[in-house]
Parts: structure tokens; C-alpha cells; sequence
């Protein structure tokens, strides 16, 4: 007989597990990026999925943070007041992720699927933070379609 052992099973977070509304459609959204911007944000974020933040120095002790908790509060639009309210969201949980290497390969699929290709020569632009909100946010909605299948 075999057992099965999850205690340490990490679980992708969806759109609707961290988005209210509707969730968005791919085919219309993706083409309305700017496909140089879409791909070097995706492409970052495979980058920086499992790196940690400078660490922080709380009561003697060092403390790092994985990079992807900062991205949950800027991008979710969460902000713990506490030590309790962080540990008591379960967005914010260490085994909870929003990113996804698989999952933004397969985005990076629909990119190159939908994208206005027009927009691949644009190089000239900023990066702001709701250029990433919209990565994670189409992610989510794949890992949405995925989760359904």
C-alpha cells in the first residue's frame, strides 16, 4: 500500500482566489498589451519567482522574505497591519503562490498566440506597477482555465 504525504504541497492561487469580478479573457486582453512589455515582464517574473528580499532585522533576528510575498501586498492590494493579519491571510501564506513558472510559460504561449506583433519592435517604455498586476492577472486567469480542465 502506498501513502500519500502532502503537509508540504504547495497550492497556485487562481484569479478569483485573489481578484473580485469577472475574470479576464485572454484573447481579448493579450492583444491589447504591448508584446515586448508583456514578455520581459513574464520573463522576469520566471526569473524572480524563488528569490528572497534583503533581509529584514526584527528583535536581533534576520528575516527574509520571499520576493513573491512583496509582490502578494503590492499587487493584491494587501496590506498587513500586524504580524496576526499576515499570518492570518491565506493569500499571504508561504505555500500559496501567485506565480508560477509553468503557468507563465503557458501565458508567454498566449502571448505569442494573441499578441499584437506590431508591438514587438516597441522597445521605447516604462514598466510601471500595474504592467505587472496585468501579468500576474492574466496568469491567474490561466491558471484558472488550467484548474478547470
Amino acid at each position: 500500500m502506498y501513502t500519500v504525504d502532502v503537509r508540504e504541497a504547495q497550492l497556485l492561487l487562481t484569479y478569483t482566489d485573489v481578484f473580485p469580478g469577472e475574470i479576464p479573457n485572454l484573447k481579448d486582453e493579450i492583444p491589447k498589451l504591448n508584446m515586448h512589455k508583456a514578455i520581459s515582464i513574464i520573463c522576469e517574473l520566471i526569473r524572480v519567482r524563488d528569490s528572497m528580499m534583503n533581509p529584514i532585522h526584527v528583535c536581533g533576528l534576520e528575516i527574509l522574505v520571499p520576493f513573491e510575498t512583496k509582490i502578494k501586498t503590492a499587487i493584491c492590494g494587501l496590506d498587513p497591519k500586524s504580524p496576526e493579519e499576515m499570518c492570518g491571510n491565506p493569500v499571504l501564506r508561504k505555500d500559496r503562490h501567485i506565480i508560477s513558472v509553468q503557468m507563465l510559460m503557458l501565458l508567454l504561449k498566449k502571448v505569442i498566440q494573441y499578441g499584437d506583433y506590431g508591438t514587438l519592435s516597441n522597445t521605447d517604455y516604462k514598466v510601471e506597477e500595474e504592467d505587472y498586476k496585468k501579468i500576474i492577472q492574466l496568469q491567474l486567469a490561466v491558471v484558472e482555465s488550467v484548474s478547470k480542465m
